[in-house]
């Protein structure tokens, strides 16, 4: 496009290919970025290189990053539900770290799924200690891969995935961020009848 070369009429859509993969390389190097400092963090011992953690109210968290996306949701035909607690939960966290792991849950559960299908995000506390649950009902994660699908770049169907967008380190990064706020990430799912993820969090006044 730049020497003249491209035909005028081709140039929307070239524009529109470079734009894509821009978005997709910005979004790889800021996952990447978060991963290292996850990564730092652990190895030195020290939650603080990751940034300050402070009071916040979950319920808030869970509910405006749920809101981002439904946008997303809406254009790909489905419905996206939250549900919270009226009674705040107030915890001690890192906010860029818990809005992440919610956002990149949600994400995942909208983009694998189907026109007409639904994604429910739920917050609870259970025995004393926040639980938050994704369940959608998309296409389902096979038996083994459901071990895998944490790690970074891996994912079930690569042709599918890529078409999809994303990074392929969402998982990774809601098992690290989980794993700074000491909570347990759990995953049931079935092909074809959907996934569920629950992240089980440890009392909010110790966590």
């Amino acid at each position: 496009m730049e020497n003249g070369m491209c035909e005028p009429a081709d140039v929307p859509g070239f524009a529109g290919r470079i734009h894509s993969e821009a978005s997709r390389m910005e979004s790889l190097v800021s996952d990447l970025l978060v991963l290292s400092r996850l990564d730092e963090s652990e190895r030195a011992g020290d939650r603080s290189l990751v940034g300050a953690t402070e009071s916040l109210e979950l319920n808030a968290v869970v509910v405006d990053a749920v809101a981002r996306l439904e946008p997303q949701a809406a254009k790909g035909e489905v419905a996206l539900e939250v549900d919270v607690p009226k009674a705040s939960i107030v915890a001690t966290g890192n906010p860029k770290l818990l809005d992440l792991l919610v956002s990149n849950l949600t994400e995942n559960a909208i983009r694998y799924n189907h026109p007409g299908g639904w994604v429910r995000v739920a917050l609870t506390l259970v025995d004393g200690h926040p639980r938050l649950t994704v369940a959608d009902s998309g296409e389902g994660i096979p038996k083994e891969a459901q071990e895998k699908v944490f790690e970074r770049f891996y994912r079930v169907d690569t042709s599918r995935s890529r078409a999809l967008g994303g990074t392929g380190l969402g998982l990774s990064i809601v098992k690290h961020a989980a794993s700074f706020h000491h909570a347990t990430v759990s995953l049931e799912s079935e092909p074809g009848h959907g996934t569920t993820v629950t992240v089980d969090f440890r009392p909010p006044q110790s966590f």
